[in-house]
């Protein structure tokens, strides 16, 4: 008789799913956009969230839009976000909760997000969460996209 192997796994994802992040980010764009001259409401936000900070750039700046002016902005916005989320990281009602089922269960869990990972370890250390995992993928896992635009 053949043994088969009952190995089961999640990926999940992080900001939506595992953490509530909506006005971390929030806060942090409504500042850097102010800092940059950028304007913003909270419907530009709600209609960007979710999105990569390149696609948000690319379609808030327009033609304004440089890959030096993306870099400065990302740099300073991710740096606000991850003081927010170091204070203000809340985790998505159940999450804990499913993780440490599932944890308890034998299932494999791993991460997948395309947040810049020294966010996801800001945000996994404040949580707790990173002992679930066995596996964490950010964004900079991937090559850029080939509709990225070039200088």
């Amino acid at each position: 008789m053949t043994e088969v192997n009952h190995l089961r796994g999640v990926i999940w994802d992080l900001d939506g799913v595992l953490l509530d992040s909506h006005a971390s980010h929030f806060r942090a764009w409504q500042q850097v956009t102010g800092e940059f001259g950028i304007p913003f409401s909270a419907q530009t936000f709600n209609d960007t969230f979710g999105m990569n900070n390149h696609a948000v750039l690319q379609r808030w700046l327009g033609a304004r839009w440089t890959p030096e002016l993306e870099a400065a902005v990302v740099e300073r916005k991710e740096s606000l976000y991850r003081g927010e989320a170091r204070h203000n990281a809340t985790a998505m009602p159940g999450a804990r909760d499913w993780l440490a089922r599932l944890h308890r269960a034998g299932w494999r869990q791993a991460l997948g997000s395309s947040a810049p990972r020294v966010n996801i370890d800001v945000v996994l250390e404040v949580l707790g969460f990173r002992d679930y995992l066995c596996a964490i993928s950010s964004g900079e896992n991937f090559p850029p996209s080939p509709t990225r635009r070039s200088s």
